[in-house]
């Protein structure tokens, strides 16, 4: 016969010690010497202690649960009090039957552990972000399984992450800051500057899950006075609301007319006159650049929200109808090495001048000239327009 059938464990929660279960490990070879291994359920990742007992056929062990502790069935250590069995998940108590008193048993031998949850949760696909006056409201789904499609047995909570100019940027990365960490499946947030991108993560008591898609909210100073003053802004982000140049000027607010370069005329001759509702209501596509003519009672600043594009997706079809032909582009999100117009001029190719809006002229009065390295070689930020005089051997595509 085996010398011993069976193990009980003991874990200790808060004070008390909790008989968790009996398992049956019967030793085939006769050799004593085996090691046994069991997995335990917890439903929770707090370390304990924990105690086994080796006992010989405990009569009343049936591999089912048995609700009452028995005070006389093992020596309990110093300090503790055997209590009522907690529950798990479904109702039920956890434990299986002890050993009653009389029967064969070992001292009880203690150890520390604790369950480990090795599965991170999976990654929220599907982060949007809204905007509502000066604030912002981050929204996500719910996260109930880990990445293997198991389902998450402890809480979830979710941690929001920020970067000022780095659309893709990852937890760790230098400029990124935890904004908070969330209960809950959404988060308002204030609108500290015009730029700012986010991610959310999953955080089980374990581990974190991957990232979440960008969102982000994106926006300009706009040059505005008692008279009507232009301001080139760009849309780098997927924002479902604005759609055409009607919606960008409703967004926007005070907008008298909203223009687009047009490639044959070599000229801003496109137009959409907000207030008449006249002209060429042309679509708003990822990355465009375009001007606006700004009404006195136009706001000082505007922003737009919307999922980051994947990183390569926004490319520029560029106009040679000319010998020299006019194109306006904005600064991928995703080349944060194109920090100046003559690294972006350089990048391209063919490009002979690069110009921007001076506020004080109202007109594009700024701008390099790479080949004779003349003009102002102003700074850019990814997401930003430009306005390109290229040549014919400037790519037809770019990036």
């Amino acid at each position: 016969v085996n010398i011993i059938d069976y193990y009980q464990i003991y874990r200790v929660v808060e004070g008390k010690l909790f008989h968790w279960g009996t398992v049956q490990a019967t030793d085939p070879r006769q050799s004593h010497a085996d090691s046994v291994r069991v997995v335990v359920p917890t439903y929770d990742n707090v370390i304990s202690d924990w105690y086994v007992q080796a006992v010989k056929n405990p009569p009343t062990f049936t591999g089912k649960v048995n609700v009452v502790p028995e005070e006389d069935a093992i020596p309990v250590p110093a300090g503790y009090v055997l209590a009522a069995p907690p529950q798990n998940h479904d109702g039920e108590p956890t434990v299986a039957a002890t050993a009653t008193a009389g029967q064969l048993v070992s001292p009880l031998v203690k150890g520390t552990g604790g369950a480990t949850d090795d599965v991170p949760p999976a990654a929220i696909s599907e982060a949007s972000i809204r905007k509502i006056s000066s604030q912002v409201k981050l929204f996500w789904p719910k996260v109930t399984k880990g990445i293997d499609g198991s389902a998450e047995r402890s809480r979830i909570t979710y941690r929001v992450y920020a970067h000022p100019s780095n659309a893709y940027f990852n937890v760790g990365d230098p400029g990124a800051t935890l904004l908070g960490t969330y209960a809950d499946t959404f988060a308002v947030l204030n609108v500290d500057g015009l730029r700012r991108f986010y991610m959310v993560v999953a955080m089980d008591d374990n581990n974190m899950s991957g990232p979440s898609n960008r969102i982000g909210h994106y926006g300009f100073a706009l040059n505005k006075g008692q008279t009507r003053k232009y301001t080139h802004i760009s849309l780098p982000l997927l924002d479902p609301s604005i759609t055409d140049a009607k919606s960008l000027a409703a967004s926007i607010g005070g907008v008298a007319a909203v223009y687009k370069l047009d490639p044959a005329a070599n000229a801003y001759t496109t137009y959409w006159l907000a207030d008449v509702g006249i002209g060429t209501n042309f679509p708003i596509t990822p990355g465009m650049a375009c001007l606006v003519n700004l009404k006195s009672e136009a706001p000082s600043s505007w922003f737009m929200v919307g999922s980051v594009p994947y990183p390569g997706s926004v490319r520029f079809t560029l106009a040679k109808t000319k010998t020299r032909t006019y194109n306006e582009i904005s600064v991928p999100l995703d080349r944060l090495n194109l920090t100046t117009a003559g690294q972006l001029a350089a990048a391209i190719g063919g490009v002979e001048a690069l110009y921007r809006i001076d506020p004080a002229t109202n007109a594009f009065t700024q701008y390099w000239l790479p080949t004779p390295g003349l003009g102002t070689n102003f700074s850019l930020s990814p997401g930003e327009p430009v306005l390109l005089l290229i040549n014919q051997s400037a790519p037809n595509q770019w990036p």
